[in-house]
C-alpha cells in the first residue's frame, strides 16, 4: 500500500505492521534506522523509559545492510544470523545462533532494520531478498520489517506490496527544518551566539539561489553546502550537486589536508624508504584509489579492502615485492581519505552516492567525445526514479574540454523513445550545471514550458515546473489553450 498522508516516523509504524521507506539519495535512510536502532537498544538496556519508545509493542532490534541478506542459506533463520554476523562482526561478542532468529525472544518480535535494499548491485540476489522478506512481512509474523532503499521499478517491489505493508517517502528539508538544520549546524561551529546566527543567516540567504534552494532541502547535501560555508566562508557556494561534490571531495583530497600525516609518515618511516614510498605513493593516488572503489561498489558485491589491495597490486609501485607485509598498513589509508569508514560490515563509503560519483568519473572518462552509447544512459535515466549516477556521468562527460555539451541536447532533442522524459532530462542536465549553447537552452526553456502547460500528465507537469523552477526561469503560459 502507498501512503500519500505525511506522517512522523511513529505514526507509520504504528499504522502498518512492516514499512517500505523510500527517499532520494541522502534523504536520511540510514540515519532513520540507526536511530530508531539506537533509541530502542537503549530502552532495553533500561537507559531511555520505555515511554519514548517508537512503537507500542516491545520488539527486539536488528539492523543489518541489505547486501549481507544476500546468502546461500537454505533457511530465513540461517540467513539473518549470516547477516547479523556480517554486518555487526566484532561489536558483538560472541556469534548468534540460527535458531535465536527463528521465533519471538521473551515474547518481543524482531523488528528488522533492513537498510539500502537498492545496495544490492545484483539484480537477481535483490528479488531474490525481496521475495524472502515478503513470505515473512505478513500479519502477526515473528518479525516486522522496516526497509529502506531508493526507489526502485515497481515490478521489483511488488512482492512486498500487501495490506499490512505501508510505503512511505522521506520528506525533504521544508524551511523550518533547514532553519533548524542552519541554527544547529553553525552554533557548533562558534563560541559565540551572534557569530553562530550571523553564519546560520548568511547560509539560507545564499541557499535562496535559485537551484542551490532545492538542492538543501536534501539533508546530505544541505550537509556538503554547510562543510562548503563553514571551511570556506569569503567563498559563494556551489550552485550545482556535482559542483558541491566535487569542492567536498577537492579539500579533502587535496595535499594540504595530508601535510602534517606525510611529515609524520616521514620521520617515522624515514629508516624505512620503501614502505615510505608506498605509503607517499598511496597519499598522491588517493583519488584514483576511490575511482577504483566507487567503480567496484556499483558492479561487485565484494568487500572494499579486499579490491583496494587488489588495486595496489597491480598499478602500485615497483617497491611493494619488497614488502610483504604490506596490506597491513591499508585500512588506515582508506580511513584516511576521510570518504571510507570501517563499519562493522567492512569497509564502506561514508555515503552511496559518494561511490557513484567516483564511479561516474571512471566512467564518464571511458566515454569517447561522440558520445556513441548517449541511448543507454538516457534510459537508465528513463527505466528509474533514481538518476544519481547516469546524471552523475553525463555531467562530468559534458565538463571535459574534448566534448561538447550540446551533443547531449542534439540527441535528445532528435530521439523520440522516451517521450516528455527527453526533454525532462535535458532540463535536469542544464539544471545540473552542464552548459548548453544559448539556442539549446532556450529549446530546452520552451519544451519544459510546454510540458508544464499543455500536458495532460500530472507527473510529467511538476516535474517540468520544479525543473524550471531550479533553473531560476518562471514559465509563461502564453499560446497554452
Amino acid at each position: 500500500m502507498r501512503a500519500d498522508a505525511r506522517l512522523p516516523v511513529q505514526d507509520a509504524l504504528a499504522r502498518h505492521e512492516h514499512l517500505l521507506i523510500t527517499g532520494e539519495p541522502g534523504a536520511g535512510k540510514s540515519t532513520l534506522t540507526s536511530h530508531l536502532a539506537w533509541t530502542l537498544a537503549r530502552i532495553w538496556l533500561r537507559q531511555e523509559a520505555s515511554l519514548s519508545a517508537p512503537l507500542a509493542e516491545p520488539v527486539l532490534p536488528v539492523r543489518i545492510a541489505a547486501h549481507a541478506l544476500v546468502s546461500e542459506s537454505d533457511s530465513w533463520s540461517a540467513a539473518l544470523e549470516q547477516a547479523v554476523r556480517r554486518t555487526m562482526r566484532l561489536s558483538m561478542v560472541a556469534d548468534p545462533a540460527s535458531w535465536l532468529f527463528r521465533s519471538r525472544v521473551q515474547g518481543a518480535r524482531w523488528l528488522v532494520l533492513l537498510d539500502g535494499l537498492d545496495e544490492i548491485t545484483d539484480a537477481d540476489a535483490r528479488r531474490t531478498v525481496v521475495k524472502a522478506i515478503a513470505q515473512h512481512a505478513r500479519a502477526d509474523s515473528d518479525y516486522r520489517f522496516v526497509i529502506t532503499s531508493r526507489p526502485l521499478p515497481d515490478a521489483e517491489l511488488s512482492p512486498l506490496r500487501t495490506a499490512v505493508l505501508g510505503e512511505h517517502t522521506l520528506e525533504p528539508f521544508g524551511p523550518e527544518e533547514l532553519r533548524e538544520f542552519a541554527d544547529r549546524w553553525f552554533a557548533a561551529q562558534f563560541d559565540a551566539d551572534e557569530q553562530a546566527r550571523a553564519a546560520a543567516d548568511r547560509f539560507l540567504d545564499e541557499t535562496e539561489d535559485s537551484r542551490l534552494h532545492e538542492l538543501v532541502r536534501n539533508p546530505l547535501l544541505a550537509t556538503i553546502a554547510a562543510v562548503n560555508a563553514t571551511v570556506s566562508p569569503g567563498r559563494p557556494l556551489p550552485t550545482h550537486r556535482v559542483s558541491l561534490y566535487e569542492r567536498f571531495f577537492a579539500r579533502l583530497l587535496s595535499p594540504g589536508t595530508s601535510g602534517g600525516r606525510q611529515s609524520a609518515l616521514r620521520r617515522r618511516l624515514q629508516d624505512d624508504p620503501d614502505r615510505l614510498e608506498l605509503y607517499l605513493w598511496l597519499e598522491r593516488n588517493k583519488r584514483a584509489l576511490l575511482r577504483a572503489l566507487g567503480r567496484h561498489r556499483l558492479e561487485h558485491e565484494g568487500p572494499l579492502l579486499e579490491a583496494a589491495a587488489d588495486w595496489v597490486r597491480v598499478t602500485g609501485p615497483a617497491c611493494l615485492h619488497e614488502l610483504p607485509d604490506w596490506e597491513e598498513g591499508l585500512p588506515d589509508v582508506l580511513v584516511g581519505t576521510g570518504l571510507l569508514v570501517n563499519a562493522e560490515d567492512g569497509f564502506r563509503f561514508l555515503h552511496h552516492s559518494f561511490a557513484e560519483y567516483f564511479a561516474a568519473e571512471v566512467y564518464a572518462d571511458e566515454i569517447r567525445a561522440d558520445f556513441p552509447n548517449a541511448e543507454s544512459w538516457f534510459w537508465r535515466v528513463f527505466q528509474s526514479d533514481d538518476h544519481t549516477l547516469p546524471l552523475f556521468v553525463m555531467c562530468l562527460w559534458a565538463s571535459r574540454p574534448d566534448c561538447a555539451p550540446d551533443l547531449l541536447a542534439e540527441r535528445l532533442s532528435s530521439g523520440t523513445a522516451g517521450g516528455h522524459s527527453r526533454s525532462l532530462l535535458a532540463g535536469l542536465l542544464l539544471a545540473e550545471g552542464v552548459r548548453f549553447g544559448e539556442s539549446h537552452c532556450r529549446q530546452v526553456i520552451e519544451r519544459l514550458e510546454r510540458i508544464g502547460c499543455c500536458t495532460g500528465d500530472r507527473d510529467d507537469q511538476d516535474e517540468a515546473f520544479d525543473t524550471l523552477g531550479g533553473l531560476g526561469h518562471i514559465p509563461t503560459v502564453t499560446g497554452c489553450e
